[in-house]
């Protein structure tokens, strides 16, 4: 049986997205807060408005992802407050699937709000890891922010 939402919700928030990135791996703009540990071994990431698909938790949990997904420290500015709403998550326990709508908000190294939501899908396979995970981005959010930071 998969996670229950109340559990894949306190796995979201266990990794606050401020302490993700003020840590001296600022990592790349995608954020899995406690997933990291429920991620199976050959977990597939795909973000179908970026054309992004990543193969495997190490790649996954990596640094440097994808060339299309950048440092988040290259966009958001970590010496102001950096916010991350709790989540809704709906499914999960018996059903293999669950969705979570995931909101952030800060302030970008060019002085715009950074105000951004995610829906993420995630696949729960036999041993109740995550092996797909797909997010559906505000894509044009996200390439206005990665365009004015010359990324």
């Amino acid at each position: 049986m998969a996670p229950t939402a109340a559990q894949i919700e306190a796995l979201l928030q266990q990794k606050p997205l401020h302490s993700h990135i003020k840590s001296g791996n600022s990592g790349s703009m995608l954020h899995l807060g406690g997933l990291e540990d429920i991620l199976a071994d050959d977990v597939t990431l795909e973000i179908p408005g970026l054309g992004v698909e990543v193969q495997g938790r190490d790649k996954l949990t990596s640094a440097d992802v994808h060339h299309k997904i950048p440092p988040m420290t290259n966009v958001i500015n970590a010496d102001h407050p950096v916010e991350t709403l709790p989540p809704h998550v709906i499914g999960g326990g018996s059903d293999e699937w669950a969705v979570a709508i995931l909101t952030s908000k800060a302030m970008t190294h060019s002085g715009k709000a950074w105000d951004h939501q995610t829906v993420a899908l995630m696949h729960f396979n036999a041993d109740d890891k995550i092996d797909l995970l797909r997010g559906y981005i505000d894509t044009k959010h996200v390439h206005e922010h990665i365009e004015a930071h010359g990324l």
